[in-house]
């Protein structure tokens, strides 16, 4: 949460002195270079040293999960009574509605819905020049898609059996749950600056990719903890990516106002 109440903590590039937030993303603010990015401020520097941290502890998760996969004689690691208990509540519950639900939403989360919307979102990015959020958001969006394919590879990890839809290739981490975290977060890190009314978001981002995690478990295409990484992956690298492209920012900033002055 905020560490500054509304009435005391500094306004952003983009918001409006009410705490509208979305006002940049509507096209309300000023299509400045950087508009829409937040102030550099102590506040902010503490923010993104928590997301980084955050995103630190997420990767730490999907590496032990990959290793304990990789090292474990036939792909079974010891968390695998968990995935086979996961697995079995599932099928158990399924009912035709619930079914139909889990395959559309693998249809939403298949390559021919996120690339149109990852594209259209780059672009609008770029039309109103917001370079900061065009590149975390490409950024995290292409080293989630290189790590899904590296990692599938090197785990190498089979898949639950008798899935409901066709899956191809192997099933750690899941690409599908990678891709719903990676563009829901990339959405918010791109169209809201840091601040209070973030949050409401964020949690919004963060049941798109439970969700999409609990479908794929649903459908028997991937192991519960398969999710689990995928999902930690995806947020990681779209934090990351905020962080980075603000850092970026802020030192081209600290540089050219010392040529100003010199």
């Amino acid at each position: 949460m905020s560490d500054l109440t509304d009435s005391n903590r500094p306004v952003l590039v983009g918001e409006t002195a009410a705490g509208d937030e979305l006002a940049p993303a509507l096209g309300v603010a000023e299509d400045l270079p950087y508009a829409g990015a937040a102030l550099d401020s102590e506040h902010v520097r503490r923010a993104r040293s928590r997301s980084v941290a955050l995103a630190v502890a997420l990767l730490v998760v999907a590496v032990i999960l990959g290793a304990s996969v990789l090292a474990s004689p036939d792909r079974r690691p010891w968390f695998q009574g968990a995935d086979d208990a996961w697995r079995r509540l599932m099928v158990d519950h399924r009912t035709p509605w619930l079914v139909d639900v889990a395959k559309a939403l693998s249809v939403v989360g298949s390559a021919w819905v996120t690339l149109p919307l990852r594209i259209a979102i780059a672009v609008l990015l770029a039309v109103r020049r917001r370079w900061t959020q065009f590149g975390a958001f490409v950024a995290a969006i292409a080293v989630s898609e290189v790590l899904v394919g590296t990692v599938k590879g090197l785990v190498d990890r089979p898949r639950p059996p008798l899935g409901l839809v066709a899956a191809h290739g192997t099933s750690f981490p899941s690409g599908h749950a990678i891709a719903a975290a990676v563009t829901a977060f990339g959405l918010v890190i791109a169209f809201l600056p840091r601040g209070r009314r973030r949050w409401h978001w964020i949690v919004a981002a963060t049941a798109i990719a439970a969700t999409m995690s609990w479908s794929r478990t649903y459908l028997s295409v991937h192991w519960a903890s398969d999710t689990i990484a995928g999902t930690s992956i995806g947020v990681a690298c779209a934090l990351l990516a905020e962080a980075v492209f603000e850092g970026g920012r802020r030192a081209a900033s600290t540089s050219a106002d010392h040529q100003t002055t010199v």
